[in-house]
């Protein structure tokens, strides 16, 4: 670079921004804050409508009733009934088996009329299929939109059988319940 180019950038770089650019600072000014006042509004705004809505949740006339109707036609639609049931079910659990029962057992599937409960121990699986007609009962009760033909219980399913090596007995493969 040769001197004269040094010295015109030094002129240019010594000017402020707005005057190379030919602009009106007072109208930059406007223009920027301008934004950020209107951003701030909606930002403002939406945070009151939050608020309102967090509000107002619950109360009466808020209900979705006219969205139901469209929801259910969707899940009939795309065949997600069975699984919209079973997780009912699921959620409602506590409420129709009590507690306990609810501690010591969990619906495992719900599918065409019948739910398989599945108990945490194999005694406690007897003792649930006296409890069946009670359950049957509750379900009417809580959630009887949903038709549970049949109830089967079943105990836990970590049952395993593996296989495992035994030079000492002469045979080679043996099946060990564990």
């Amino acid at each position: 670079m040769n001197a004269s180019e040094n010295a015109a950038k030094s002129r240019i770089i010594q000017k402020p921004v707005y005057a190379a650019l030919k602009l009106d600072p007072s109208v930059l000014e406007k223009q920027i804050f301008e934004r950020f006042t209107q951003y701030s509004e909606k930002l403002s705004q939406r945070k009151k409508r939050a608020e309102s809505a967090r509000e107002n949740f619950g109360k009466p006339g808020r209900e979705v009733k006219v969205a139901v109707p469209l929801f259910e036609a969707i899940a009939d639609a795309y065949g997600w009934r069975p699984y919209l049931e079973d997780a009912r079910i699921k959620q409602k659990w506590k409420e129709i088996a009590g507690e306990n029962v609810a501690y010591n057992c969990q619906p495992k599937i719900f599918r065409d009329g019948v739910l398989e409960i599945c108990a945490r121990s194999t005694n406690y699986s007897v003792q649930i299929k006296y409890y069946v007609p009670q359950i049957q009962k509750n379900l009417k009760e809580v959630v009887p939109e949903i038709n549970v033909e049949r109830i089967e219980v079943t105990g836990p399913q970590n049952i395993k059988f593996e296989e495992e090596e035994n030079n000492n007995s002469g045979r080679t493969v043996r099946k060990i319940y564990r």
